[in-house]
């Protein structure tokens, strides 16, 4: 079975059905335990709209 989800301009969720996969926001990988959003290099909280860690260089 497919999911969908809706999003904010900031990556919360506002709607969702279905069965979703780890794939979310951007098609990035949301951990569903935590909500927080991992972009390759940091983790992003749609919550606070704010990355947790300072971008590597």
């Amino acid at each position: 079975m497919a999911g969908t989800a809706t999003y904010d301009a900031y990556g919360r969720v506002l709607t969702q059905t279905g069965t979703l996969t780890p794939f979310g926001y951007a098609g990035q990988y949301s951990d569903a335990a935590t909500g927080l959003q991992y972009l390759r290099a940091r983790y992003y909280d749609p919550a606070t709209q704010q990355f947790l860690t300072v971008d590597p260089l």
